[in-house]
């Protein structure tokens, strides 16, 4: 195949290919014998004459010989026309000088067509560069912590400074050095087992490497560090009995301040041991103080039976904390609860009553609305309804006797009014809304 050399650390593309392979594919541009120095970017051009499915860079080493080169890039070709296939990597390392090789497919299963081998040279480092750098973070007392510093070349030696966030002015202190270390000696991070107060402040990464021995160094990161407040749940729901089609509120509050919440599901019986349990929702803690991480499924699926999992971030905190799991079940016993009056200035009409919802709480043996007594106090009228309900206590995970037994209702005395009563069942007091 026809092309231009890149020589003298240059990037342009080769001349237009003159080799026509099969499926009428040709290379109309491509990049060939490409020299550059180390931490430096480049383009690798491969342009198609016509739309392919798929785009494969693979690599090999230039003195070894191996049977099947590494597959280093597979994706979809650029723009509208789909015929760019080219990549760029930010920062050359010393691992990937070797043969690169542009392939297409022209179908999602036809065979791989490769273009000629473009070789990559490079040559030492004319400036260390960074391809991580140490970045803020906030993170609890006597937990670890991590500032990265990592170099696109082999260094010499590594050294990190300090100074106080309190004193912004004060001049930064070597408070370690150290030979890198990795594979190819370019790592400089450094990993704090248990952070203290003390190393509160500024840090700054520098390295000493090529070339003549030269300094180079990273933006000052900072490190906060914080007292962590233990997060105790004060309110979360256990299980729950309910029908398909019904809505629920899954309870779950903190004693403190939260950052996120997490709600997860799996299968009440998995098909295997390695399950990773889904996650449903995630969102910032709600209320005032964002102590709050309830979450209410509006209609209850078939699907939605399993066990559920609050899970709760605190302020800087990493990791999520769990409350105690709540199983959801759909329960076929159904047991109709009819809730409803209709009073007016003549009296309380008990003929319309309403059927507000399906309470599927497994043991209910009956349900029974009793008398309603009407109050008068100036133009207000209290009508009282008294509802009794028995319950196999051994059945549900409820205490019968936080069942509230009594539902009130309020209107002005010129007004009809016709006033239902929704609830759920829970191990909490009896909610009526």
């Amino acid at each position: 195949m026809g092309g231009r050399g890149e020589g003298g650390g240059g990037d342009k593309a080769g001349a237009k290919a003159t080799l026509t392979v099969i499926d009428g594919i040709e290379f109309v541009q491509l990049s060939q014998n490409i020299q550059k120095a180390i931490g430096e970017p480049v383009q690798m051009h491969c342009k198609i004459n016509k739309a392919v499915e798929e785009c494969q860079w693979t690599w090999q080493p230039i003195n070894e010989t191996i049977k099947t080169p590494e597959v280093k890039r597979r994706f979809q070709p650029a723009g509208d026309e789909r015929r760019d296939c080219s990549i760029r990597l930010k920062m050359l390392l010393q691992e990937e000088e070797g043969i690169w090789t542009c392939g297409v497919r022209l179908h999602k299963n036809s065979s791989l067509t490769e273009a000629s081998p473009t070789t990559v040279t490079l040559f030492p480092p004319i400036k260390l560069r960074f391809m991580e750098q140490p970045e803020n973070i906030r993170v609890a007392l006597g937990t670890s912590a991590l500032l990265r510093c990592v170099a696109t070349a082999a260094v010499e030696e590594c050294r990190w400074t300090w100074r106080p966030l309190t004193e912004p002015d004060k001049e930064e202190v070597l408070v370690k050095h150290f030979l890198p270390f990795g594979n190819h000696n370019r790592n400089c991070s450094v990993r704090f087992r248990s952070v203290q107060q003390t190393q509160e402040g500024l840090w700054g990464c520098t390295a000493i490497g090529p070339p003549n021995s030269s300094l180079q160094s990273t933006p000052l990161a900072k490190l906060e560090v914080y007292q962590p407040v233990e997060i105790k749940f004060i309110e979360y729901s256990q299980d729950i009995h309910i029908a398909a089609g019904g809505h629920i509120k899954l309870h779950c509050t903190t004693s403190s301040y939260v950052e996120m919440c997490r709600w997860t599901w799996e299968p009440i019986h998995p098909s295997s041991i390695n399950v990773t349990p889904t996650i449903k929702q995630e969102f910032p803690a709600t209320g005032k103080d964002g102590r709050n991480c309830s979450y209410r499924l509006e209609k209850v699926e078939t699907e939605d039976e399993g066990i559920w999992v609050c899970s709760v971030r605190g302020q800087g905190m990493e990791e999520f904390v769990q409350a105690p799991p709540t199983k959801l079940l759909l329960d076929n016993e159904l047991v109709s609860v009819y809730s409803g009056l209709e009073a007016t200035n003549d009296g309380v009409n008990w003929d319309n009553t309403y059927e507000v919802e399906l309470c599927s709480m497994k043991g209910i043996e009956r349900s029974n609305f009793a008398d309603v007594k009407l109050k008068r106090k100036n133009k207000v009228k209290t009508a009282t309804l008294a509802i009794s309900i028995g319950v196999r206590s051994e059945d549900v995970a409820i205490n019968p006797d936080q069942l509230l037994n009594r539902v009130v209702c309020i209107a002005q005395e010129t007004q009809n009014f016709k006033y239902y009563f929704q609830y759920e069942f829970s191990s909490y007091q009896l909610a009526l809304f």
